[in-house]
């Protein structure tokens, strides 16, 4: 494994008790759904397309319960790995023995894509859902993107943090520019380094697309989901990340 893709499979483990369920939905075995705190579903949905680690992630789970309470919204974290997610055991163990090359093969954008882009235009058509925003994180948001990019629009709003196999600059390029958007960056990325943000945000500033980008010095890829609570900086700016997207939504 090349130092490239360290920060995507390294990382803390959080605490806390998930109030959500995980249920099988559409092609997807394995969904994990959080609802807000309002008795009824008012039609807004978040779509959460997780890190590597996939939606069984604890922290994963814990981000997507503050997302449906803070926001109100019904959040879905679909496992579009299929069970073939990062385990756990390599952010308690190290990544150094994990096969990222074998995996990144088998997770190839072109393979998961189709289920992706099924799953998000079903819950417009068959779940009740009226306003759809997508969250990308780390591995999902090449997805994000293209979700975005797409000719028929079926999400609502675009967020990224730390994103990986982003096509720079054409999947920048493609995102429409009536949805709203926001990124938030690492200082230390090389998925998503600084300069590609910074060129990306003049890009979409060209086209007056609505955008807000976040940078967060002293973080990594990765923080907003497997940051180091222990760490006053990286705490700090994982809590903001949070509140940003909860603003955003």
């Amino acid at each position: 494994m090349t130092d490239t893709h360290e920060h995507c499979v390294s990382g803390s483990i959080h605490k806390g008790t998930p109030t959500g369920k995980t249920v099988s939905l559409e092609s997807y075995k394995d969904v994990y759904v959080s609802e807000p705190s309002s008795s009824s579903f008012s039609g807004k949905a978040l779509l959460f397309l997780t890190d590597a680690f996939g939606p069984s992630l604890v922290n994963n789970q814990l981000l997507a319960d503050a997302y449906a309470s803070e926001a109100g919204v019904r959040v879905y974290a679909p496992d579009v790995f299929e069970g073939d997610e990062v385990p756990v055991s390599v952010l308690k163990d190290g990544h150094a023995s994990f096969d990222w090359d074998s995996w990144r093969k088998r997770q190839d954008p072109e393979i998961r894509w189709p289920k992706i882009l099924e799953f998000a235009q079903s819950l417009k058509k068959k779940h009740g859902v009226t306003k759809l925003a997508v969250f990308g994180v780390c591995y999902g948001g090449w997805a994000t993107m293209r979700l975005g990019g797409l000719e028929e629009q079926i999400v609502d709003a675009v967020s990224v943090a730390h994103p990986s196999f982003v096509q720079f600059p054409s999947d920048i390029e493609n995102l429409k520019s009536n949805i709203p958007s926001l990124f938030l960056c690492a200082e230390v990325d090389r998925m998503f380094p600084v300069e590609t943000a910074q060129k990306s945000e003049q890009i979409l500033q060209a086209k007056s697309a609505p955008t807000v980008f976040k940078h967060y010095p002293g973080t990594t890829h990765g923080f907003v989901i497997r940051g180091d609570s222990e760490d006053q900086v990286v705490a700090a700016a994982a809590v903001d990340a949070k509140n940003q997207l909860v603003k955003f939504l």
